[in-house]
């Protein structure tokens, strides 16, 4: 078995006290950020609640669902969000919003616009934290948003259930079946010892 690489990009560090940090500063440190030595990770793990960060996006995060954020996990979420960004640097910068020129998946791109469409802000050419927000609750009251419940008036106003007649047997069916009916009934009273039925 060959010797794990040694991680050879260039970090940069600051100090913060008695603590040595890494910068993230650009998209190359993003890219690498997986080959940084477990040592230098100010943490490994962190709960999903009672931070700063948006709980929408920190449940997202948590894949395994046991209210914490692991470090294979943002690792897993930051190597999605750069597959679809053109310049994953941005997510280095502050700010809440994106540019749809800067989103490179397709499919992605047209559900940002979808959602500007919806709030009105069709051509604006950025997307918001807000305007996510604002859509996914939009798009929860919609009528075909996907979860299996039809709402009441969504199709409008039916015409009345057309009422079909009923089917009647033609008139030998009916005479034929009647026929029968009696033969049976003869045969069970004959054959027994107390009588016709009543």
């Amino acid at each position: 078995m060959s010797p794990k690489k040694k991680d050879s990009h260039p970090w940069t560090f600051f100090r913060y006290e008695s603590v040595i940090q890494v910068v993230l500063k650009d998209a190359e440190d993003l890219r690498h950020l997986r080959d940084l030595d477990l040592k230098l990770w100010m943490a490994l793990t962190m709960p999903v609640k009672g931070t700063t960060i948006d709980p929408v996006t920190s449940t997202s995060i948590d894949k395994d669902k046991d209210g914490r954020i692991h470090r294979d996990e943002i690792l897993d979420a930051l190597e999605w969000t750069s597959g679809i960004l053109r310049d994953p640097s941005i997510l280095v910068k502050s700010g809440d919003r994106v540019a749809l020129a800067d989103i490179t998946d397709e499919k992605i791109r047209a559900s940002a616009e979808d959602s500007l469409r919806r709030l009105g802000r069709e051509g604006s050419g950025e997307v918001t934290f807000e305007d996510a927000r604002g859509a996914a609750e939009a798009f929860a009251k919609t009528a075909y948003n996907g979860d299996g419940v039809v709402l009441p008036g969504v199709f409008g106003t039916s015409p009345a259930p057309r009422r079909w007649p009923r089917p009647s047997l033609p008139s030998w069916t009916a005479r034929r079946t009647v026929a029968v009916i009696r033969a049976w009934t003869r045969r069970r009273w004959r054959s027994s010892a107390s009588g016709p039925p009543p």
